[in-house]
């Protein structure tokens, strides 16, 4: 099984783009227009203006906390294939996981701040133990993929239970 979550990365930033967009409208049409008059409702149009870039701002720190990932996942030869890179502003570092199959020794899915980001950690078998790779965030992953992602990857770990 292949997933490729492009499509969905191309949505949202072109939805990101379109939303600053908007604001970037709104905000100069509060700034320079002169079809509204000084104060609305006693409040300066410079507060509207104001508390409009504050929304976008803070819808902004709720993307980049939430950490979206770019995610590629082939189960499809002898190896496991996750690459992924941060969608973040700042962090575009490429990353990639490739592990035997045999080598595949479980994983787990953890949950922060209230279920707003999941990440995904993989261990795989060495010599003695069992090491962990950094964990992936799963966010950008919609229900059907990420089910499909884990529901492949448990069973693995069952075939490996098996062995």
């Amino acid at each position: 099984m292949i997933i490729d979550i492009r499509k969905t990365v191309l949505r949202r930033n072109v939805r990101s783009f379109f939303t600053t967009i908007i604001f970037l409208v709104a905000i100069a049409m509060f700034l320079v227009s002169d079809l509204l008059s000084y104060e609305i409702m006693g409040v300066k149009k410079y507060n509207y203006a104001i508390a409009l870039a504050a929304v976008y701002i803070g819808l902004v720190f709720y993307n980049a906390f939430r950490n979206y990932h770019y995610i590629y996942y082939n189960d499809e030869g002898e190896k496991i294939i996750l690459r992924f890179f941060s969608l973040g502003y700042f962090t575009r570092k490429k990353s990639s996981i490739e592990l035997r199959r045999k080598d595949f020794a479980g994983f787990m899915v953890e949950k922060e701040f209230f279920g707003l980001r999941e990440n995904l950690v993989i261990f795989q078998k060495t010599a003695n133990r069992a090491a962990k790779y950094p964990p992936v965030s799963l966010t950008a992953l919609t229900k059907d993929e990420k089910s499909k992602m884990l529901g492949s990857l448990k069973s693995f770990t069952v075939m490996l239970d098996q062995v």
